[in-house]
């Protein structure tokens, strides 16, 4: 069994552990100021192919767009709510929001 395979067998918090455990935690919030304008380059970790997901997506889209992230709480963008993952790690995450989705997300699409 692939760790991709092991992943599919979990939800989503369970994903996000999983991934915290393998690479450990981000050492720095996303964006550097409340308004969402200057993203941190120092917390990259690029060339080893990983990515940045932002735990709190299955609450809120878009977190890594300025214009989004501002209309969410800068909590999301704080270091304990990101976590690193590769590209197909990174669908995983995205599918399980899929499958799982949020309860409190549901409720406010259907108040609005």
């Amino acid at each position: 069994m692939t760790e991709i395979d092991k992943l599919l067998e979990l939800n989503y918090d369970e994903c996000v552990d999983f991934l915290l455990k393998k690479y450990g935690f981000v050492p720095g919030d996303y964006f550097l100021d409340l308004e969402c304008t200057k993203k941190n380059t120092k917390i990259t970790r690029g060339k080893e192919g990983l990515y940045i997901h932002h735990i709190d997506e299955d609450k809120a889209i878009l977190l890594s767009t300025p214009a989004w992230a501002r209309k969410n709480s800068f909590e999301y963008q704080k270091a304990h709510r990101l976590v690193y993952c590769n590209l197909l790690e990174h669908l995983v995450l995205h599918i399980k929001i899929f499958e799982y989705p949020n309860n409190k997300k549901i409720l406010e699409k259907q108040l609005a």
